[in-house]
């Protein structure tokens, strides 16, 4: 099977088997998988995928040549999701937050505000804040945001400045990818594969969470 895009130079997937060694799939209960850079044809890695008996002989499925550089990763704050990513591409990518999981998040942090009209506003600002068009924008945006409550906060609740140090901590230091101007034709919510996930849960398992 071959699947070459000829409009893209940066982009070749190209798998190698044949139906007896497809049909070693449907007896395999587990898959191994290995990518070595020391066997390279026109500088782009070979996969090679299969199975192994109960003897640990291994009988593979196929072999891949191909070439994935992503440009953006789109998940929630799990560090496990984004260390693993790191470590096999490196810096090279736009680290997306997941707009629905972090407002979620906001949501339910923001609800220990006292004042729940200021609460409404924070949010309110922070929406605006997800909308910024660019990096600069959004820093820019963002800087003023602290400013503008820490100022407003005359009375010194302490709820509304746990709040602000919260925010800062987790959403603008940490995991600072939620905005629309990170990257242009991406989407910034992983609903589609959150839904997905829930259709596996729902349909595929017995489990009731």
């Amino acid at each position: 099977d071959e699947d070459v895009e000829e409009n893209d130079g940066n982009r070749f997937r190209i798998f190698i088997s044949s139906i007896r060694l497809l049909n070693i799939i449907s007896m395999s209960s587990h898959v191994c998988s290995d990518a070595t850079y020391k066997l390279v044809w026109q500088g782009f890695p070979v996969l090679i995928v299969g199975t192994t008996d109960l003897n640990k002989a291994f009988h593979p499925f196929g072999l891949a040549i191909y070439l994935l550089k992503p440009t953006a990763l789109i998940c929630d704050a799990t560090d496990a999701i984004k260390n693993d990513f790191k470590n096999v591409f490196g810096y090279s990518y736009n680290q997306i937050m997941c707009w629905a999981h972090m407002k979620r998040n906001v949501e339910n942090r923001i609800s220990h505000i006292n004042d729940k009209d200021i609460a409404k506003e924070i949010l309110e600002d922070i929406e605006m804040l997800q909308l910024s068009n660019s990096t600069i924008i959004f820093k820019l945006a963002s800087t003023l945001f602290m400013k503008k409550w820490k100022l407003n906060n005359k009375k010194t609740d302490q709820s509304i400045l746990e709040f602000l140090n919260y925010f800062d901590n987790e959403w603008l230091k940490s995991n600072a990818g939620w905005y629309e101007g990170l990257q242009l034709y991406v989407p910034n919510t992983n609903n589609a594969l959150e839904a997905t996930n829930r259709t596996i849960k729902d349909v595929g398992t017995f489990s009731e969470r």
